[in-house]
Order: C-alpha cells, then sequence, then structure tokens
C-alpha cells in the first residue's frame, strides 16, 4: 500500500521525486474513482499458447469456407 503522507514524500529516487508521482496517482485516483492501490497493482496469469499445437493452414481454410471463402 502506497504511504500517502510523511516525510519520506520529499525523496528523490534516481532523479524521480517521489512526491511528484504520489501527486500524480492521487490525480488519476480522483479522475477515475479508482482507489490508488487499485491503480498501480498488477496481476498475472499465464496463458498457454496453441500456436504449432494445430494445422493453422486447415483452421484458417475452415474459417475462410464458413464465411464463404475458400481456397
Amino acid at each position: 500500500m502506497l504511504d500517502m503522507g510523511g516525510t519520506e514524500d520529499a525523496d528523490i529516487v534516481d532523479g524521480v521525486d517521489r512526491r511528484a508521482v504520489k501527486d500524480f496517482l492521487r490525480h488519476w485516483a480522483e479522475c477515475t474513482g479508482v482507489d490508488v492501490d487499485a491503480l498501480v497493482c498488477t496481476s498475472y496469469r499465464k496463458v498457454e499458447s496453441d500456436i504449432g499445437k494445430t494445422n493453422d493452414v486447415e483452421r484458417v481454410a475452415g474459417l475462410a469456407a464458413s464465411v464463404g471463402g475458400g481456397w
């Protein structure tokens, strides 16, 4: 969770003013109505690729035929 107050706000890390970043996030939270924590959190979900598992030429030809086209 982000600390939106305190003495840490004035810190500059790698040339970036933490206060400016927190002000930016606070602004977007107010504009969007989304909590700051939700704006800065991400999630990850592994997606299995189906490329190469089927014959793509046959699949494309089948799709084309189903819409009135074909090869």
